[in-house]
């Protein structure tokens, strides 16, 4: 990502200690200054980081299928500053070392497959420190909230694409701040998520029925509707199928789709800097719902 003029910024900013441990976001050079900001928040709970979607789709596949660099060039063409979150960088290594071998650089070829592995119980065994303000994937995404969009970022429009176990962590983040995700977050795109409600606010349902779609791996056609499940129920958004079963090949997959989504958000939700009020006049011109979309024909059914 640096290559591509990508900044980044470790955090906590504030008193932290030269020899302190520190968690970091990526920035491009307009984030903070860009109308349409979109935030990218990976797997939580997983090996993976940021810039990956999946770690074996990177080695055994490529970064085209694994990692975010086309979204990342789709967001430069349409001109979105980004914010590339890293929701699992929690601890740091004593002396910022991490154990030798831990993970291992050796490669094993297996009938052309290349594996990476990992010594697993050495990493759970070795003395690790804590990370302050990113102790948790939550506590991460709460203070890059805060403390990078909310304070900072000029952004009057706000896209998230969240990617498995992450669609749970921005869940929670529309919980603890419903208010801002109202005002100015237009769309998310949950891949893959599992993410489910209980004993939310009716804002929270509201907001995940309007503004949101959830991806999933399936046989079914690229864009057609899952029909109620148990997922589909406590997801609360709509739930379509990515067009593929494979997981690992999900987020590339959908990747037009994902876009087309966000614009069809942003027709209805976006808002002018000067004003920050929703565009009344394409609410009723545009699309709400993803099923209304796919309708009309703007998403791939399919093909």
């Amino acid at each position: 990502m640096r290559t591509m003029g990508y900044k980044e910024v470790i955090f906590p900013m504030k008193n932290r200690l030269p020899d302190q441990p520190g968690a970091n976001v990526f920035l491009s050079s307009d984030a903070l200054d860009a109308e349409t900001l979109m935030v990218i928040i990976n797997d939580c709970g997983h090996p993976v980081q940021a810039g990956e979607w999946s770690r074996n789709s990177c080695i055994n596949g490529s970064l085209k299928t694994g990692s975010i660099l086309p979204y990342l060039d789709k967001a430069k063409e349409k001109k979105f500053g980004v914010i590339v979150t890293n929701p699992n960088k929690n601890y740091a290594y004593l002396d910022n070392k991490p154990p030798s071998r831990t993970r291992s650089e050796l490669m094993m070829i297996n009938n052309n497959t290349r594996m990476l592995y990992y010594n697993v119980e050495k990493e759970k065994s070795y003395p690790k420190i804590p990370i302050k303000k990113s102790e948790t994937p939550q506590a991460h995404l709460q203070y890059v909230w805060k403390h990078f969009i909310d304070k900072r970022a000029k952004a009057s429009n706000i896209v998230i694409i969240a990617h498995a176990g992450g669609g749970c962590c921005t869940l929670q983040l529309l919980r603890d701040n419903i208010d801002s995700f109202n005002n100015r977050v237009c769309a998310i795109a949950f891949l893959g998520s599992a993410h489910y409600t209980w004993d939310d606010s009716s804002r929270v349902i509201e907001f995940l029925g309007n503004r949101c779609v959830n991806f999933v791996s399936s046989v079914e056609p690229l864009g057609t509707t899952i029909p109620d499940t148990e997922l589909t129920k406590v997801s609360v958004c709509p739930v379509v199928s990515g067009g593929t079963p494979q997981g690992e090949l999900l987020c590339s997959t959908v990747f037009e789709s994902v876009f087309t989504f966000i614009s069809d958000k942003l027709n209805v939700y976006s808002k002018t800097e000067e004003t920050h009020e929703f565009n009344e006049n394409q609410v009723f011109e545009s699309s709400s719902t993803f099923n209304e979309m796919k309708s009309v024909g703007t998403v791939p059914n399919g093909e």
